[in-house]
């Protein structure tokens, strides 16, 4: 199929520009060949998107992005003989074309790959397992928050940005906190004090990358970044999948979301916030592929005095095989909704603004794997009150993703 060999051709031009930059962190990772049992690992992901805003939003029109992820993994026993440690890097490539922003016009964004044009260090960390009685491990270097906090097996399956890091802790920061597309330098503690129990913590700097500079890895320590911290507490046992609390806070100042020029306010140290979720199956616990249908819920709040949005909210359902003749396919409903705060209600009231007062989506999408290196999901999302802006009409965004992955080192 000609679509599929395009898409094959670029995966492979993305993969060369990337290899490099990750062999060099590998050091002898190229000398190693397929079959080999060297504790490296190299894998290379395309995801492709195809949008259409086919009513409302800002306007009519589609975009099409991409997504290009080349990772390494090492396994610091087998390849340097060092137990208990572990290495990572990825190198992340983004288009750039910005179909909420042009077309759509939402605060918590249709496509998860939606970003800046770059291609950029995305992430790159040891791990060291102490040797205890209860595990306990230390991450050091370029993090994904969302790797490890605030997420969960049946969000992950959405296509919508918010199914990641709620809005209310995604809009926070100078330039967002350490999620994709751009993170910084941290130092993340996991503990498993007992069965069923997992407790996180993570000290990362303030200000992810350059917010002048959006293309490229851009790192900086010091100045007025200040930290981000986050804290999060995680139990499982029989249905519930996964039960989480996280607390979030940030250590340098931000301006009060009321403060102009004519009256001006003191900065504010108290930029923080709370957010809890559960997980739980529906189905037979005992299903050696794991439960065939989970349920989801999250909260999240955020103070408003400094951020737009005060809280949000979401739920869902994933269902896998709901055709019998494709049982690994799946299937998956969901909502969210994120409220404004009142300072930001007060300031549109006063700037002779309409604003609804929230921003809310459903999205239905459905997952299947074609074969051992494709992917494909239809999703349909309908957005109700596209960036709380009542000039903006309800959108209907229709997306078609394709993904391609490609083992290049075993």
């Amino acid at each position: 199929m000609t679509w599929l060999r395009r898409l094959e051709s670029r995966l492979s031009r993305l993969t060369a520009a990337g290899v490099t930059t990750l062999a060099g962190l590998a050091g002898s990772v190229h000398a190693q060949d397929e079959t080999s049992s060297s504790g490296y690992a190299v894998d290379a992901v395309y995801t492709a998107d195809v949008w259409r805003n086919a009513h409302g939003g800002r306007r009519i029109g589609g975009a099409y992005l991409e997504n290009g992820d080349l990772t390494l993994s090492v396994d610091g026993e087998r390849a340097w003989g060092w137990t208990g440690v572990s290495a990572y890097a990825h190198v992340l490539y983004n288009n750039g074309k910005f179909f909420s922003e042009r077309y759509v016009g939402d605060a918590m964004t249709v496509s998860n790959i939606d970003a800046p044009a770059a291609v950029r260090l995305y992430e790159a960390w040891f791990e060291w397992a102490l040797p205890l009685s209860r595990p306990l491990s230390l991450r050091a270097g370029l993090y994904d928050l969302n790797s490890e906090f605030d997420n969960s097996d049946s969000r992950s399956l959405f296509i919508h940005s918010t199914h990641g890091v709620g809005h209310e802790l995604a809009q926070t920061g100078l330039n967002g906190p350490s999620i994709f597309p751009v993170t910084s330098l941290g130092l993340r503690a996991a503990w498993q004090p007992a069965e069923h129990w997992l407790v996180q913590a993570v000290v990362l700097d303030g200000v992810p990358g350059d917010p002048n500079r959006t293309t490229g890895t851009h790192l900086h320590l010091g100045g007025q970044d200040g930290e981000l911290v986050v804290g999060e507490v995680q139990w499982s046992r029989g249905r519930v999948h996964k039960a989480s609390v996280g607390h979030w806070f940030y250590t340098a100042d931000f301006d009060d979301l009321r403060s102009t020029e004519a009256e001006p306010r003191r900065k504010r140290d108290d930029n923080s916030g709370t957010y809890a979720a559960v997980e739980i199956a529906l189905g037979d616990v005992a299903d050696p592929d794991g439960p065939a249908t989970l349920a989801f819920a999250r909260y999240g709040v955020a103070n408003d005095e400094i951020n737009e949005y005060q809280d949000s909210f979401s739920f869902g359902v994933t269902h896998r095989g709901l055709i019998s003749a494709r049982p690994g396919d799946q299937v998956g409903l969901a909502f969210s909704r994120a409220d404004l705060g009142s300072p930001a209600r007060q300031i549109a009231r006063l700037d002779g603004e309409a604003r609804p007062g929230y921003e809310s989506v459903i999205e239905l999408t459905y997952r299947a794997e074609i074969n051992d290196w494709l992917t494909i999901q239809p999703d349909v999302q309908y957005i109700i009150n596209p960036g709380a802006d009542a000039r903006i009409a309800d959108s209907l965004a229709l997306g078609f993703r394709f993904e391609l992955s490609r083992a290049l080192l075993r």
